[in-house]
C-alpha cells in the first residue's frame, strides 16, 4: 500500500531513477511493517513553479509518503527522517549547488475512503 510521491524542480542535478527508489524501498521493508510487493513509488518533475524570489538555483524535492492509517506518530515521524537521510546522500550535489529545499512528510490514507481493484 505505501505510495512514494516525490514532486522536484526541473533544476534537480541528480536523475531521479530506481536506485533512489530501491533505497527507501529497502528501508520501508527493513522496518518490518511492509512487504516489497506493496510499495509503489514514482517522481514527478516540475517545469513550471516558483520558489521564494525566482532565483534560478533555488530547487525543491518534495517526498510524499502515503500510508495506511493507524501507524503511531513516533513511526510515522522515524520514517520521514529516515528517508529524509536517504535523500540527503542521493541529492548530495543539488544540495551542494543549489539553494535545495528538501522536505520528507507522511500522510495517512483513510482506510474507509480506500477502494482498490480486485480480481
Amino acid at each position: 500500500m505505501p505510495r512514494i510521491i516525490i514532486d522536484h524542480s526541473d533544476n534537480v542535478q541528480e536523475e531521479i531513477n530506481s536506485e533512489l527508489f530501491k533505497a527507501i524501498h529497502e528501508y520501508y521493508v527493513s522496518t518490518g511493517r511492509f512487504s516489497i510487493e506493496d510499495i509503489k513509488s514514482r517522481a514527478i518533475s516540475h517545469d513550471s513553479y516558483l520558489l521564494g524570489d525566482g532565483h534560478p538555483n533555488n530547487a525543491f524535492v518534495s517526498i510524499h509518503m502515503k500510508i495506511m492509517e493507524g501507524r503511531e506518530v513516533t513511526f510515522r515521524k522515524e520514517l520521514s527522517q529516515e528517508v529524509l537521510k536517504i535523500a540527503k546522500g542521493y541529492f548530495k550535489n543539488s544540495i551542494a549547488t543549489l539553494n535545495l529545499n528538501l522536505t520528507c512528510f507522511v500522510s495517512e490514507i483513510e482506510k474507509a475512503c480506500y477502494s482498490k481493484m480486485t480480481d
